[in-house]
């Protein structure tokens, strides 16, 4: 009898052991797959529930999507700070590191992405705002893959300064820009997988410097690649649309992208690619060819302001004021944007009589620093050093900004110093 109870108790006393060991190792899996999560998505693990992700497979719409925050950053004109420099908080995917390179944060993503936000529909005659659609995750080996939509991946990819057009819709594809290299695959059926490579220089920077980080307009960026300018108020507009004309066509005038109304089709494909990118209704722009009243009545008041008691008739009032709302339209940042060819084309007549040579132009700024006896920007020992770092910006589209700074980021900011000793605002 006695053997019997000892024998119970020894049994339970195992057993207790057995289920303490066990239970240590599941506490040493579960912890070891927070480590390899948090090695993966560094600081963007914030995005991961805590709860229910498997080891490995797809879960769908579980994570904060990329659409809410993209959504409000182009409706409130919030900018964005991308360095080439890593930044230690990023994991080893791609997706992190590419957010990480462009300053997107992951609380910023949960705010306007997240299973609590609301995301404002595009489609004419829908009321109020919806839950945004949350994003894919696939766990894969101790890595995590962050899911884009096609249109949000779109949108990421003018931000982040890549081209669209430059990735295919199936098969393989890469293209290098200021950020690195980002390279395109397929994966599973409809899906493709994206690779992002970063230039990483030998800085791992623990604060952000000015010389270092590039400020990019996410609304201005977008609106750029879709081909439009916001401008102040004119009439019932506060947009210009430079027409997309044949090469024939353009070549009968200069000003032609300019003077020429839009064909519907244009307006109809920059409403539809607006709607995708951000969700936001593009109706107004359908309008863009419409002349109204108030148009005519801004475009004439304006002009005598300017020029009282002038005879220039309407065709040539309104060729100068488009042309004068243009170039206040136009909004330089330290970066490449994306731009349509027809866009570039509009713009160059318009900027030739203001521009010299590359070697005029880079002297003259030089010559300004100096004269001014500015102070350099922080890893620069003199001004004077600074000033003949311009001298060695070579070809951007040969050398793909993969040197250890960029050609038009240094120019920009040396600029922005100049005008700002001389009490000028670029963006006047």
């Amino acid at each position: 009898m006695v053997g019997t109870w000892l024998g119970t108790i020894f049994t339970a006393v195992g057993l207790i052991a057995v289920f303490s060991q066990l239970r240590l190792v599941l506490l040493d899996l579960q912890q070891s797959k927070k480590s390899l999560l948090a090695r993966s998505t560094g600081k963007w693990v914030a995005l991961i529930p805590q709860k229910g992700m498997p080891q490995q497979g797809l879960v769908e719409r579980v994570a904060p999507g990329f659409l809410g925050f993209v959504q409000r950053a182009y409706l409130d004109g919030i900018k964005i700070y991308i360095t080439q420099d890593h930044r230690p908080m990023a994991g080893t995917s791609g997706w992190s590191n590419l957010f990480a390179h462009c300053g997107i944060q992951p609380s910023e993503l949960i705010k306007h992405g997240g299973p609590n936000a609301r995301v404002f529909p595009a489609v004419t005659g829908r009321l109020g705002s919806g839950a945004p659609r949350l994003a894919d995750l696939v766990f894969e080996n101790g890595r995590v893959f962050y899911g884009f939509s096609q249109n949000e991946f779109m949108a990421l990819l003018i931000i982040c300064g890549f081209c669209p057009a430059d990735f295919l819709v199936s098969g393989g594809t890469a293209s290098t820009k200021f950020l690195g290299c980002l390279q395109l695959a397929n994966y599973e059926n409809f899906s493709q997988l994206a690779r992002f490579d970063a230039h990483e220089g030998c800085r791992d920077i623990a604060e952000d410097k000015e010389r270092y980080i590039n400020e990019v307009p996410i609304q201005t960026c977008i609106d750029y690649a879709i081909g439009v300018l916001r401008t102040a108020q004119r009439g019932e507009h506060n947009i210009i649309i430079p027409a997309h004309m044949s090469s024939s066509a353009a070549e009968q005038s200069d000003l032609a992208c300019w003077t020429t109304r839009p064909r519907a089709a244009q307006l109809n494909e920059i409403r539809y690619t607006l709607e995708q990118l951000v969700s936001v209704s593009g109706a107004d722009i359908l309008k863009y060819s419409v002349e109204t009243k108030e148009d005519i009545d801004y475009e004439c008041s304006t002009m005598d302001q300017i020029s009282p008691g002038n005879n220039f008739g309407r065709a040539k009032t309104h060729e100068t004021l488009i042309v004068a709302h243009a170039l206040a339209a136009l909004k330089p940042w330290g970066l490449l944007p994306d731009l349509p060819l027809h866009f570039v084309q509009a713009f160059k007549p318009l900027l030739a009589p203001f521009v010299g040579s590359h070697s005029q132009t880079v002297k003259v700024l030089q010559d300004h620093m100096c004269k001014l006896n500015l102070r350099p920007l922080d890893g620069w020992d003199s001004i004077e050093q600074q000033a003949m770092g311009l001298g060695q910006i070579g070809d951007i589209l040969g050398d793909h900004f993969s040197g250890s700074g960029s050609p038009c980021r240094n120019y920009y900011k040396s600029m922005n110093m100049v005008f700002n000793a001389y009490q000028i605002c670029v963006d006047d």
